[in-house]
């Protein structure tokens, strides 16, 4: 149907319907009480609109969006003057002619992100993802819009902002490019109450070789986040922080962060997704949290609206894997579904970060297979192409250097007997020193800041072996054994101990009861 259709092509409304509808021409949709999409009234409005060659496509609305949708008063209002007619035509015509440009480039994607104040899209092109354009904000949504509500032939019967929903494009309306179909998905993003959202088109090409390629500029880059990446000053070693990175240069896989609430778990993670951005600005990252603890700029940061409803986190993540992702950080594995879920994006070729509550590194394989025996049995989940590596860590309070004082002397009574036998095996205990009253350098609480402490398993086929034929114990005893690998988190802080940098008086609180040095990487 055309801008230029007359009112009086439509077959006479019922009265009955006439407060209930209204009519947009351009987009050939009508916008329809609820209460009245399955009225017999209206549904044979719609045939008999059918039979004189003009096919709606109905649209759930509630009543007062439709009421301002209406002009004066008439029998049926037909939406907007004709300025706004001119505008719906352009940014129709404008969404077509992205879909036309992409298709130019030989793109396999089309991603279209609104980041509340402006909005970018992205094309994949050759495995990379470029800058094509940024667009205001509202410019933008008008695009999503006329792609989901207008072009698109299959879709849900409604555009829910708030939703996931996904649609395709087929037909006539591509007719003049090289491409035979597109899927959609579509749904909201960070910062979702200043209209974040995104738009991935997955374009399918008629064949590999359809139509020439035509000669382009060469697109840039996305930006890259700003500063470099310091696991040390966050605690790590100089060797942990080498193989945190080094088990990250995976094109797929899993690496889990476990630690309780509270363990830095999430910064971590954000540090690491941020260096990604830095090396491989044209991978699409996407995040599913809840809630969002760090805005990514590089992301997609998908918003779990309602995660009181079973098993929709692991939703989401099946949603993401519709939207060309590369790496992919899945907030918590926290029940089957999600354990299921992350180890399908992982067999499918995508690359995994999440978190879990396990008391070590070593305890992930049976708490998976606790979840669920029959579907995460550690012949799955133990697999080192698959689980990439472990971090397990805690954040423990580092004391404050003017106001601590030594252990050995006046405070040794602090001390109760059974950590005194297992502090001696650990050598010299001169530097030992626990906290004190507080000062001004301190803000009078006797501690400077807090410190990550860490143990960082990168995994091999050696190790997964003993998960599956021995289990935890001999997998843990077996590798801390061996002279490469990391010390474990208490080994870990009991070196910080000896220094002077943590009292070992609350190592229990935070990381483990202190057990003489031969038992402490068993």
């Amino acid at each position: 149907m055309n801008a230029e259709m007359q009112m009086d092509a439509f077959p006479p409304v019922p009265q009955s319907l006439g407060e209930c509808i209204a009519i947009d021409r351009e987009l050939r949709q009508v916008l329809v009480d609820p209460k009245r999409v399955d009225d017999v009234h209206f549904l044979t409005w719609l045939d008999r609109c059918r039979a004189s060659g003009i096919a709606l496509h109905p649209i759930p609305t509630e009543l007062d969006v439709i009421s301002k949708a209406r002009q004066n008063g008439g029998r049926v209002a037909v939406l907007g003057s004709d300025d706004s007619i001119d505008v719906s035509l352009k940014t129709r015509g404008a969404a077509l002619e992205l879909l036309a440009q992409a298709s130019r480039y030989r793109a396999s994607d089309i991603h279209i992100l609104m980041k509340g104040t402006h909005a970018e899209v992205q094309f994949r092109i050759k495995g990379e993802l470029r800058v094509a354009m940024r667009l205001p904000q509202d410019e933008a949504e008008g695009i999503v819009r006329a792609f989901y509500q207008g072009i698109a032939v299959v879709k849900a019967a409604s555009y829910i902002p708030l939703d996931v929903q996904n649609a395709q494009i087929s037909g006539e309306v591509l007719d003049g490019t090289a491409l035979s179909s597109v899927r959609i998905v579509r749904g909201p993003s960070y910062p979702v109450d200043q209209g974040g959202g995104f738009m991935v088109l997955r374009l399918q090409y008629r064949g590999f070789s359809a139509g020439a390629v035509e000669k382009h500029t060469a697109l840039p880059l996305p930006r890259t986040p700003a500063g470099r990446i310091n696991l040390e000053a966050m605690g790590y070693t100089a060797a942990q922080a080498a193989r945190q990175e080094h088990m990250q240069d995976a094109s797929s896989g899993i690496v889990i962060y476990t630690g309780p609430t509270g363990s830095g778990k999430t910064t971590t993670i954000n540090e690491m997704s941020k260096q990604r951005a830095r090396l491989a600005p044209g991978r699409r990252q996407i995040a599913i949290e809840e809630p969002i603890e760090y805005p990514q700029e590089w992301a997609v940061q998908m918003v779990i609206s309602n995660s009181g409803v079973e098993n929709m986190f692991a939703q989401y993540l099946r949603a993401a894997l519709r939207m060309d992702p590369d790496d992919i950080f899945f907030g918590e594995i926290r029940d089957p579904d999600c354990g299921v879920a992350v180890y399908e994006a992982a067999l499918t070729g995508h690359f995994i970060r999440t978190t879990m509550h396990t008391p070590d590194a070593f305890t992930v394989p049976a708490r998976l297979e606790i979840m669920d025996r029959e579907r995460l049995p550690p012949r799955l989940t133990c697999d080192s192409k698959l689980l990439r590596g472990i971090t397990a860590q805690r954040l423990v309070p580092r004391l404050c250097p003017h106001c601590s004082v030594k252990l050995i002397g006046k405070h040794e009574s602090k001390a109760p007997r059974h950590l005194w036998e297992a502090l001696i095996t650990y050598g010299d205990l001169s530097e030992v020193r626990i906290r004190g009253e507080g000062c001004p350098n301190c803000s009078f609480d006797g501690l400077r800041d807090r410190v990550v402490i860490a143990e960082v398993v990168q995994t091999d086929s050696t190790l997964m072996a003993d998960f599956i034929n021995h289990g935890t114990d001999v997998a843990r005893r077996n590798f801390r054994a061996r002279f490469d690998t990391d010390n474990s988190i208490l080994d870990s802080a009991m070196r910080r101990v000896l220094v002077g940098e943590v009292d070992p008086l609350s190592l229990a609180d935070f990381v483990d009861t202190i057990v003489p040095f031969d038992q402490v990487n068993q």
